[in-house]
């Protein structure tokens, strides 16, 4: 019924004058994230009417081919078909899955270090690294403060399963 698509959808502004839209809550995906999407969506969509072509996208991004955490998100963007706000928002999420599930925490611990899965953990050096590939100034403390936020322990190492909590919580998505 509408309770279900009004826990799996939220309502974000286009910007200005463009309206809003409804998008896939993604566990993870943020307002700024979704609105930092927006900003990128519209970098493409030169003539405003709300459509772009995800192998334009892809072709921007294949620079990021040495940088696996990046590229298995545009990958597969290869349609020339134009596609709306809300089906590029998918097509860049889908390829998470649905980190509520255990497959799917997997999938975004493994983007987190690609070993974490095996390990069953990740720490703040794994936090760090990828933040340095993501262009993102972080110091020490700050990734202390969001390991033992997000339930790391002693050891300043999250678990799985608390990694996969932390996702479901931040995101407010069913299941948190």
């Amino acid at each position: 019924g509408s309770t279900a698509s009004n826990t799996t959808r939220r309502r974000t502004s286009l910007g200005g004058e463009r309206g809003e839209v409804d998008v896939p809550i993604r566990v993870g995906l943020c307002e700024p994230q979704v609105q930092a999407l927006r900003d990128i969506f519209g970098l493409f969509d030169g003539d405003g009417e709300g459509r772009i072509a995800p192998a334009d996208v892809r072709a921007a991004m294949e620079g990021m081919r040495d940088h696996p955490e990046i590229w298995r998100f545009v990958s597969e963007m290869d349609s020339e078909e134009p596609v709306d706000f809300e089906t590029f928002i998918a097509m860049l999420t889908d390829t998470l899955g649905d980190p509520s599930s255990k497959d799917g925490a997997e999938r975004m611990f493994t983007l987190v270090a690609q070993d974490a899965a095996a390990r069953g953990f990740v720490d703040a050096e794994d936090l760090r690294r990828l933040h340095e590939e993501l262009g993102i100034a972080v110091d020490e403390d700050e990734l202390e403060k969001l390991l033992e936020s997000a339930g790391a322990d002693s050891n300043g190492r999250l678990p799985m399963e608390e990694f996969r909590s932390a996702l479901v919580a931040a995101s407010g998505a069913p299941g948190a």
